[in-house]
């Protein structure tokens, strides 16, 4: 009896630590693919070649989806981006603004300059 006791807690905290932490941390993260994307991509792939085009047809239709998923995302984060500058009107290379916060780093090196160069 003292064993089906552990086993319950331990069923009830597991419950508790997906709640806490599957389904507030990863889920948002995660991508949804409907069934249709990979049932028609399984039928076209048997069609053409077999069981082993129906398996890859379904990886491949997949993958896709996440690819135009994360696309999308970039575009988003990109619309989503705050103008730089100090709000003055005046760019960072006009005689009147200042600086900006964040680092200006080259196209080719994300390494930061020594002082001596900098």
């Amino acid at each position: 009896m003292e064993g089906a006791l552990w086993l319950g807690i331990t069923f009830v905290a597991l419950q508790v630590a997906d709640i806490a932490f599957v389904r507030q941390v990863m889920v948002p993260r995660s991508l949804s693919v409907g069934p249709a994307v990979v049932v028609i991509a399984v039928i076209v792939g048997f069609e053409i070649y077999g069981v082993g085009a129906a398996l890859f047809g379904a990886i491949l239709a997949i993958f896709a989806i996440a690819m135009l998923d994360a696309a999308g995302g970039v575009v988003e984060a990109a619309e989503a981006e705050p103008e730089r500058g100090d709000g003055d009107g005046a760019g960072a290379g006009d005689a009147g603004g200042t600086a900006s916060p964040t680092p200006v780093t080259s196209a080719t090196s994300t390494t930061p300059l020594p002082p001596e160069l900098g």
